[in-house]
């Protein structure tokens, strides 16, 4: 008599190899997630900066002598940056992504360089302004 099916050996093994891919697939979603997340939050950054800019040219007298500092909350408040819609729970501010906080209270430097306008992330300690 011929018995047909698999060992427990071989059973063990495949359900092994299948429990190895598993944790490779959930591994790599997890990653891209947090990279989706630091990739939206450099998007914010960049525009963020481009409208420091804006400001900067409305403001240009200011420049000529001082290097100024504007907040994100300046920038919305004065319609330079228009805030994040989807935000149900601060409906005026811009959100970061990664820590889930707002970037109203963080600041934008900018300046005058040969006689262009430049506008820098200003990267704090710990909190919301922070970016790694």
């Amino acid at each position: 008599m011929n018995k047909r099916g698999f060992t427990l050996i071989e059973l063990l093994s495949v359900v092994i190899i299948i429990g190895l891919i598993a944790v490779i697939v959930a591994t790599t979603v997890n990653n891209a997630g947090a990279n989706a997340k630091y990739k939206i939050l450099e998007s914010k950054i960049k525009n963020l900066e481009k409208s420091a800019v804006v400001y900067g040219q409305d403001n240009r007298s200011a420049l000529a002598s001082e290097t100024l500092y504007v907040s994100v909350n300046t920038l919305i408040q004065n319609k330079y940056i228009s805030p994040d819609k989807d935000d149900k729970k601060n409906p005026n501010s811009i959100k970061n992504p990664v820590t889930g906080g707002v970037l109203d209270n963080c600041s934008l430097k900018v300046y005058l360089k040969y006689n262009r306008i430049y506008a820098e992330w200003q990267n704090t300690d710990e909190g919301d302004c922070h970016v790694e």
